[in-house]
Order: C-alpha cells, then structure tokens, then sequence
C-alpha cells in the first residue's frame, strides 16, 4: 500500500484473493494471470528467484510428479505468497491502461525484487545471506521517498505528497499502538517489560497475562513509526530505557549486512564488529557468531543466567530433546546446538525444536509458528542483561580498584542481585507454564525492574545509606545482606531442596526480615563497632528466622533455632546477641564465645521491657542442656 500508485485497499486484496484461486486453477486460470506468468510472473521469491529454471525446466519434462526436495516445498509456498501482491498489483496496473511491459516492471518493483542485483551483489550474496534484498529495499524506499521517477517542476510536489502523508501515518499507527499497550498502569508495566527488540520489530496487540499477538514491521518503512512510538514511551511513559537498543535496530533495518556491523562499531567495539562481519559469511558466519556468543542482533546465545553452568546443563525449557542429548553425550552446550542447527537448517529444525521441547509443557503444535506471532513478556531479556552488563561493568571496577571501598558495595549490590537471579533461574528453567511458576518468574523480574529503577533514579533508602555508612566504615562489604542458598536444614538435620517457587519465598522473607530488623535495632546513637554487631545479629536471625518459615510451608521440622527462640521477638533476640558478646570473657585458653551462666545473666539483666518468660527462655538458648532448674528467671 505504500509503493503501490492504486491505493484501492479492495482491488489490492481482491487481486491478492484471485492469484491465490488462479494458482490452484493452473490451466483454466484467468487469461490475465496466465499474461502474468508468460511475462516471468512465477518463481519471484527468495528461495526461486537464482534457481537453475532451465533444470527445473527438465524435471517437469520428464514426468516427475513428486518432488523430495524439501527446499522445493518451501520455495513453492514461498512464490505462492510472492505471487498475490505482485499480480494484484499488475491486475490494477492493466486494468489502468498499463501496457504488459509497464505493468510487469510495477509488479516486480512493488516488494523485493530477488532477481534484479549487480554482478558484485550477487556474488557477496552467496557468502551474506540476503545482502541483496537488504540492499533493493533500502534502494526501493530511497527512490520512493525522493520520488526517482518524476522529473522538473513536479518532483517537490511528488516528495511532499508522499513523505507528509508517510509520516502521518507512521505517527497515528505510533500513537494508537502505544495507547492501546498503555491503558492503565498494570498495561504500561507489562509493555514496559516487553523487549525493545519486539517492540521496535513488531506491532503489538496485548491478548493478556503479559502476551501480545505480534504483526511484523516492514523493515525500511517502519523504522519511522518505531521512532516516534519509542519517543511516546520515553516522555510520556517515563521509560528511561525506551531507546535501548534503537540504534542498533535502526541500524540493522536501514543497511545491509556488514556496513550494519561496521555502523556499530562505536557501541560495539573493534572485536564485536569483527565478529559480527564474520557471522554474516554463511556457514562460517554461524560459527563466528558461536564464537562470540552473540546473534546477528547482538544478543547472547546462551543466556548470561546459564553461561556460569557446564556446558551440558545449558539449556532451558525450550531446548530441543536431540540438542539436548547431543550436549549430554559430548559436553556441548545444548543452547548453541540449537542455535547451530537452527540457523543450518532453519524451519525443519524449528519444527522439531517446537514438537520435542526438553519441557513437555512447552510442546507447541504450530511447529514454532505460532512463537513468531504471540509474544511473551516474561522471555523478554532486556532486564536480565541489563543486570548482567551492570554486575560485569561494576565487578571489573572493584577488581581494578580493590581499595576503592564504594566500588566495592556497588559491585555487592549488583552480584547480590545477579546471584540470586542465577539461583532461582536453575531452579525454575523446566517450569514455566504453570500459573504458580510465572507469578513467581514475574515478581522476580519486578524486583529486578525496581532494583533497575532505584540505579536509574540514585535512590536508596535511609536503612540503606545507614548500612553502607558502617560498610564504609569498617572497609568491607560484610554486613550488607546476603543470598540464600537453595538448601535448608530442619531440626533433625535433614536437608531439603528447594523448588523456585519455595526459593524467591524463602529469599524474600530473608529480606523482609534482616530490614524490618535492622530497622528496629539500629539506631544514630551507637558506636560504628556497635553499628557492626547489630548488622552481624540482624544476618544470622534473619536467615534462621526465614530458615524456620520456609520449613513450616513445606511441612518439616522446625530448625533448632527457632526450636530455642520460640516466642521471643527478632529485634529481642539480636539485642540479646549484641550484648552477650560485651560480656563474653575469653577461657582459660583465650577462646571467646563459650558463654557462662553468670555471663548470660549478666546480658539478660541489661535488656529492658522483657517479660520474665522471655528472659527465661533467652537465658535457656545459651545452652539447652543446662538444668532448668538453675535458670534463675523461671
């Protein structure tokens, strides 16, 4: 509709209607579409348009009815599809007075025209996939908009009567796609988390539960409206991320392969780039990309989240059953087997790929196509890299400046949050579809979004300020809180395994607990060193406390120390600790922390506002197997 000189949205799709019938009709096909053909109508699509005609020519001479060749399948479904806009398009053309000559050349200029390149072109096109159809339809676009084949006084005209209403409409489909995904503050959340790549790519239709129904962009024409529907989400929805990536997408759409990567060096650097001109070469091409761990569009092949596993325990969910396999029998990355065969191969290992997943859950039907067309928020990777790069960029900061103690809480903060993600995401890369599984995958990436947004926006809490205050102080990042691991211990010592839903609980109850306590224990009043304690206090209890919880929502035994502790409050217990340890004298052979009676008393009687039971009981968690009978607050 943009190209065509008939904008007659019905006769358009009318004809695109008769090619398609005239196609099945073969001999009794309309005389125009029969003209069309004779005109060098057939074979137009990427996968014909270089085929030895003449030898295809021979094979059907010689009788044969069945083709085995699966490339020719999908090269006869492609021209069928090449064939609907092209004579619908020469239809409109003939029936406006067009001769056969005319006509013919609009049809083949109004998409792609895979026969036409120079002799350089189409020899780079044999080692860089598509580069000639990269370069007609930046061609095509430029002689569009500037209007080529006007001439004199009329060509102004012609470049404003093309470009205005170009980039009206560019800005209408910007806006109503941006109003439709931005409704309300739970849709403007869930777009916001999409993937700037789809976004970008895509016109998206939210369906629900984070999924969008996904209508490609045409790569030249609709840079345009990506532009201006990512400049409504960085003003208007706030999304200081909303360019992220743009100019690598622009890129990618506006040139083709090689001078795209040579564009890029400045945000990629001298190696990327060269590793991704290699990657444009074919089959070489696909193991430079390997190599980098990087597709075409720069993004990792294998996630940042599996790249610290064993090569054989990098796959997901996703993964096919065969790359599966053939990692664990040669300890190769199952993720980049994929990517290899999947880039060799294309749609027949696609198709595998979505019928025999390493999740069953994730079998789809459609044989991939239907991933192409429904989005999901929560695969989107824009967070998690960004949280990679981030941990990277500090992590190297500290190390080349180890005594550099606000480097050093920085880079804390970050691999803190990068741990964590690492952790739950082993857990939960075989459970994806049920309802529990992406609550929880969808209140992690919550948290690392709101973690994003306090980087963004330099804010921290006071309670934050406060403990880095005494990390500062001390010189070490030992009394920020910590990351669990994905294993607890109940009272009888038996070990248990968390899932990743039980994980995020048990990490985030941790959490809650070491800032509601830190919260009621701190204060501006103590010493540094007194500061310190009550950090080191609030950790331990904070573990145990969640250590306890997660065990009575799985249904075990009680840890041993909330077994000691029961009914005495967090804040109580840390002060407790804090200052047992003022009244810890070292043994006969200088060991501190073996508490005596009279030392624990001593503590106990410091503490106010505790009730005799409370005392009690702190008094007994010394050490349980003194007698009750000595308890001197029972």
């Amino acid at each position: 509709f943009t190209y065509s000189k008939n904008k007659n949205v019905v006769k358009m799709v009318k004809g695109m209607g008769k090619a398609y019938i005239n196609k099945v009709k073969r001999d009794s096909a309309d005389p125009l579409y029969k003209e069309f053909l004779a005109m060098g109508g057939g074979k137009t699509s990427a996968y014909t348009a270089d085929r030895n005609l003449a030898k295809d020519a021979r094979k059907k001479l010689s009788g044969r009815k069945f083709n085995p060749n699966p490339l020719d399948w999908i090269g006869f479904l492609s021209d069928t599809i090449e064939t609907g806009p092209r004579f619908a398009t020469y239809k409109m053309m003939r029936d406006a007075g067009m001769t056969p000559q005319e006509a013919f050349y609009e049809a083949m200029d109004i998409t792609v025209n895979f026969r036409r390149g120079g002799r350089i072109s189409k020899e780079l096109n044999k080692v860089v996939p598509f580069f000639n159809a990269n370069v007609q339809g930046l061609d095509k676009f430029c002689r569009w908009i500037t209007a080529e084949e006007v001439t004199g006084a009329e060509r102004k005209k012609a470049v404003r009567n093309r470009a205005l209403p170009y980039i009206v409409v560019c800005a209408a489909l910007a806006a109503m796609i941006y109003a439709i995904n931005n409704g309300d503050d739970e849709k403007e959340e869930d777009y916001e988390q999409l993937s700037t790549y789809i976004k970008n790519s895509y016109w998206v239709f939210p369906v629900g539960d984070g999924k969008y129904f996904a209508v490609p962009k045409p790569r030249e024409i609709g840079v345009l409206s990506s532009f201006f529907e990512t400049c409504l989400e960085c003003s208007v929805g706030e999304n200081d991320h909303a360019f992220d990536e743009f100019y690598a997408y622009a890129s990618e759409n506006l040139l083709p392969a090689i001078a795209n990567d040579i564009a890029q060096v400045g945000s990629k650097g001298l190696v990327e780039t060269g590793m991704n001109i290699i990657g444009s070469l074919g089959m070489v091409g696909v193991i430079g990309y390997l190599g980098a761990n990087r597709d075409f569009l720069g993004r990792p092949i294998v996630s940042s989240s599996l790249q610290n596993l064993e090569k054989k325990d990098q796959y997901t969910d996703r993964t096919s059953k065969i790359a599966y396999w053939l990692g664990q029998a040669f300890n190769g990355s199952p993720e980049q087997i994929d990517y290899f065969f999947q880039q060799i191969l294309g749609g027949w290992w696609k198709g595998q790929k979505a019928l025999f997943p390493v999740g069953e859950k994730n079998k789809d039907w459609s044989l991939g196509v239907g991933n192409n067309y429904i989005k999901d928020n929560q695969y989107s990777t824009d967070l998690t890299n960004w949280l990679y790069d981030r941990a990277d960029a500090t992590s190297r900061a500290k190390k080349s400046n180890p005594n550099n103690i606000d480097k050093a809480i920085t880079a804390k903060w970050d691999s803190n949050m990068v741990d964590f993600y690492g952790t739950y995401y082993k857990k939960a890369k075989n459970d994806s579809k049920s309802t529990a599984a992406r609550s929880t995958r969808q209140l992690v990436l919550d948290m690392i979004r709101e973690y994003q947004k306090g980087i963004d926006g330099e804010y921290k809490t006071s309670w934050q300020e406060a403990v880095e205050k005494v990390c500062k102080a001390k010189g070490s990042t030992e009394y920020m809180p910590s990351v669990m691991s994905a294993e607890v211990t109940d009272g009888n010592d038996r070990k248990h395994n968390l899932s990743d839903i039980q994980y995020v609980e048990y990490q985030t109850d941790y959490l809650r607990l070491y800032w509601e306590t830190v919260e009621e224990t701190l204060s501006n009043d103590m010493t540094t060193s007194e500061k310190a304690n009550i950090l080191t206090a609030a950790k331990k209890v904070a573990k145990e406390q969640a250590i306890e919880r997660t065990l009575n929502r799985i249904g075990a035994p009680s840890s041993k120390f909330a077994a000691k502790y029961e009914g005495v409050s967090n804040d109580t217990i840390v002060n407790f600790l804090v200052t047992l340890d003022k009244y810890d004298e070292p043994t006969k052979t200088g060991k501190y922390g073996t508490y005596t009676q009279e030392e624990t008393e001593m503590a106990i009687k410091q503490l106010d506002g505790l009730t005799q039971k409370e005392k009690a009981i702190l008094w007994q968690s010394v050490n349980t197997s003194w007698k009750a009978s000595k308890n001197p607050f029972r």
